[in-house]
């Protein structure tokens, strides 16, 4: 396959089962009881998940073929949105839940809506950290650097 299709797949194929996933989640944190509530258990869990796996998912080991890399990144972002499902579908169901007045809920998600955007609004000036050549040697040690926070490429987990 030509590398425009297998951009394509690592895009689609997560976003793909994440459309699977979510109303899963949504009823399984519906209809759970716990003594710590319906949604904080999979939040908690979800939420370590999320960061552990975002960090190794950048750890690119050096010397693979093409293939490897392929597989190991649609590998780690299928696990990555499934542990993104697990934390975000409760959290959102939460914030509806919190209030039962209708205009505290409604200011209640603009806030968290507000909040949750700012990353996209920040997102492009880490990809310009990322190709910064004073700073990094390339673009991978730069998403390296930015997933993990090593002080050096060197230090990256699983190198």
């Amino acid at each position: 396959m030509d590398i425009a299709t297998l951009v394509g797949l690592l895009g689609a194929l997560p976003r793909l089962t994440d459309a699977l996933t979510d109303p899963l989640m949504g009823y399984v944190s519906d209809n759970t009881r716990s003594k710590y509530g319906r949604r904080r258990p999979y939040i908690f869990v979800g939420a370590i998940a999320v960061g552990i796996i975002f960090a190794l998912l950048w750890q690119l080991p050096l010397g693979k073929s093409d293939s490897y890399y392929f597989w190991y990144f649609l590998a780690g972002s299928l696990l990555f949105y499934l542990a993104y499902t697990i934390y975000a579908t409760p959290w959102v169901a939460l914030g509806y839940e919190l209030t039962p007045d209708y205009h505290e809920r409604t200011r209640l998600m603009g806030v968290q809506n507000f909040i949750g955007n700012i990353a996209y609004m920040i997102s492009p000036y880490f990809l310009a950290i990322m190709y910064s050549e004073r700073l990094l040697d390339d673009v991978v040690d730069g998403a390296g650097l930015e997933a993990v926070g090593a002080d050096h490429p060197a230090e990256r987990v699983g190198v």
